[in-house]
């Protein structure tokens, strides 16, 4: 079981952000991190849904089976696991991130976690928004 930590952030003003992640194996090694920059972002929603996309992507690279997604964003767990269509501005990424969950997991969990127990892929994701966008 690996369990991947994922973030975004967004600033309003700019309409940017940045995502990262880090995915660590069932004893708490690190397996593989990412994070980067993101011109333009809607909303809030848009950078998280991007930061799991971007974690999820990266475990079904090497193969892993087994994967619990943890994020702080309530609206990315919920939009996960409902069965209901998503209609919201970023319902392509959500149908993404379930589509990729499906076929390249033997098991997934997403599961919503307070800030507190995110502060790596948080760190990741501000420090991908400095990055140039270039």
């Amino acid at each position: 079981m690996a369990k991947i930590n994922c973030d975004g952030a967004f600033m309003q003003e700019e309409r940017s952000g940045g995502w990262g992640f880090v995915i660590r194996s069932s004893e708490g090694e690190v397996i593989s991190t990412g994070f980067g920059n993101l011109k333009r972002v809607l909303e809030p929603f848009h950078a998280e849904i991007i930061a799991c996309l971007q974690a999820v992507q990266r475990a079904a690279d090497p193969g892993l089976q087994n994967v619990i997604l943890e994020t702080d964003a309530l609206m990315v767990v919920q939009a996960a696991l409902s069965c209901i269509d998503d209609r919201s501005s970023a319902s392509g990424l959500v149908w993404e991130l379930k589509a990729l969950l499906r076929c390249n997991f033997s098991s997934w969990v997403v599961a919503h976690n307070p800030r507190s127990c995110n502060l790596v892929a948080h760190g990741l994701a501000a420090l991908g928004y400095k990055l140039s966008p270039d």
